[in-house]
């Protein structure tokens, strides 16, 4: 049995067609809070039929404590993540460990009890980091297990030299890439995450609200054709220069952005943060990625066991899935606006079905004869009165619509308060 992190929720995990008589790999997801722990078993399956198979699953293999944890030797900040995985097929995706004791401790002494934020999530603020010192987690849940990690140092980070974009290698996309080097050469691994924010518009711009059958012209505070969303990074972004003779990373590909992507409409910030790694947790990182992103067909990699930094206190064999870490956080902020793209980028982004429709003329009685047209009163409370038909005195007696969709830019899940930093 071989146990590995997933990071992406398998479309039907339990269920495997056999469609020849092959050698198959079974693999059973777990929800692991925004990652999976797949248990992968190699076994021969003679079948020659198509019919789904549903393997029976250890209930004490199931439940596995997680544990994510890491200090902030920038921001003096420490935050812990304490959850249990689940099989796929029960509900929810999150179960997190509530009422637990979490302390961190330093080598000088030192010890800080976290407070319990939200469910599964303890942290404390404000800790005096100090950088020569080495720290150690330790946990203890409400049912009085006790946990313990390996002691850890607090890794230097350097700056990031600086952030460039162009087009990607198969020029459909923006390519954002990154450079850092540290010319003391104890760096060395590296990972990174990053936030995206940018700024789209609706198809259309929505004029009148539309509340009980009756257009109101919107005043500014009410429009809604200009949004910000703020997007998080769910990828594994590692690099190390550990096989080269000096402690550089060049030209390190952070993300692609699709030509015809929302992100890149209007304009485009995205927020990195780097930090630099033990070759200890690069490694635990780099296993959970080869699971994460690179498992699905025959051709990719057999999954590998993930071990972290973390155990159970007594000499105990209980799996625990996770990782404790202190380290300085670098961060640097990037714009990018429309019109700075290369050429080829700088295209609208594709918008399917946003059609205006009209209503009849509101003079005309509604029982006389008119083009194809839909009655004021007949639209539906969600829809979006984007313009009006004036008369010569100035009275609208006309509007065209859309679906919600084109007409509000937050259906797509921004909002439109501006960002402090936009």
């Amino acid at each position: 049995m071989v146990l590995a992190f997933k990071g992406v929720i398998l479309s039907n995990p339990l269920t495997i067609f056999l469609k020849a008589k092959k050698t198959y790999k079974l693999t059973f997801g777990i929800v692991l809070r925004k990652s999976i722990i797949s248990i992968s078993i190699l076994f021969p399956v003679i079948i020659s039929c198509t019919d789904p198979f549903n393997p029976s699953v250890d209930a004490e293999t199931a439940d596995l404590f997680v544990v994510d944890g890491f200090v902030s030797a920038t921001d003096s900040t420490a935050i812990v993540t304490l959850s249990h995985s689940r099989p796929l097929t029960s509900r929810g995706v999150f179960i997190p460990e509530k009422n637990a004791r979490v302390m961190i401790e330093s080598s000088e002494g030192e010890s800080f009890s976290l407070q319990e934020l939200d469910s599964g999530k303890y942290a404390l603020q404000n800790i005096p980091v100090n950088k020569t010192a080495s720290y150690t987690l330790r946990v203890q849940t409400a049912s009085g297990a006790t946990y313990t990690s390996e002691p850890v140092t607090v890794r230097s980070t350097p700056p990031i030299d600086s952030l460039t974009y162009g087009l990607s290698n198969d020029k459909l996309g923006l390519s954002i890439r990154l450079n850092t080097h540290d010319d003391t050469g104890n760096s060395r691994y590296y990972s990174w995450e990053y936030s995206e924010t940018y700024e789209y518009r609706s198809y259309f711009n929505s004029g009148f609200t539309f509340e009980n059958n009756q257009p109101e012209q919107r005043t500014a505070e009410e429009a809604v054709n200009i949004c910000y969303l703020t997007v998080p990074s769910t990828r594994i972004l590692l690099g190390t220069s550990a096989a080269l003779a000096e402690d550089v990373i060049q030209g390190e590909e952070l993300t692609i952005i699709p030509k015809y992507s929302p992100k890149i409409s209007v304009r485009y910030s995205i927020l990195i943060k780097q930090r630099v790694l033990s070759a200890k947790e690069y490694d635990y990182l780099y296993q959970l990625r080869q699971v994460t992103e690179r498992l699905g067909t025959f051709f990719d990699p057999l999954p590998g066991e993930v071990i972290g930094n973390i155990s159970r206190d007594g000499g105990s064999s209980e799996m625990i899935l996770g990782n404790f870490s202190a380290a300085e956080v670098y961060e640097e902020r990037f714009f990018i606006n429309k019109g700075e793209l290369p050429l080829d980028l700088q295209a609208s982004p594709i918008t399917k079905g946003c059609q205006l429709e009209f209503t009849c003329d509101i003079r005309i009685p509604r029982t006389t004869l008119q083009p194809p047209c839909v009655f004021l009163e007949d639209i539906s409370d969600n829809a979006m009165i984007i313009e009006a038909a004036y008369d010569l005195m100035g009275k609208p007696y006309a509007y065209s619509f859309a679906r919600d969709y084109c007409g509000d830019c937050r259906t797509q899940g921004g909002i439109t308060t501006r960002p402090d930093f936009w």
